[in-house]
């Protein structure tokens, strides 16, 4: 090829509108953080037909509800349901909030111990500790 021949474009004279075309502009909404978010898995093993009719029945089924967000995800094996987000104004009392707080720190002491032994030495010493904690706070 000669050093002053012109620039051939490949390109020229291809029409890419049939090959890509970018989707329309969509309405965004927001995400209501109040409102409890679910995961809908949805199996999606086996025809591709059946997998649709699944996601449409389900989303059908759960469409219906305005107090909850539901995102559905292809899944393999199972459907199932999930609550990943259990939603802002849910204001918890002071008593649940303490129960959590227990059971929290119940899973911690069994996730440290090694063997029965030293999970009833953990227990012993975690009861101790909280039985301190509760006869200081009633002193004050």
């Amino acid at each position: 090829m000669p050093i002053n021949s012109p620039k051939v474009d490949p390109f020229a004279g291809l029409d890419f509108s049939t090959v890509y075309s970018p989707p329309p502009p969509r309405t965004r909404i927001e995400l209501d953080l109040k409102n409890p978010i679910f995961v809908l898995y949805v199996d999606v093993t086996g025809s591709s037909q059946r997998a649709n009719e699944n996601i449409c029945e389900l989303h059908a089924m759960f469409d219906i509800y305005s107090n909850i967000t539901i995102w559905i995800l292809p899944h393999k094996d199972k459907t199932k349901i999930e609550c990943v987000y259990d939603g802002g104004s849910r204001v918890r009392n002071l008593e649940l909030n303490d129960l959590i707080k227990v059971i929290n720190s119940r899973v911690d002491v069994l996730s440290q111990s090694k063997n029965f032994e030293d999970f009833k030495i953990n227990i012993r010493d975690w009861r101790i500790d909280s039985l301190i904690k509760d006869n200081g706070a009633e002193e004050k």
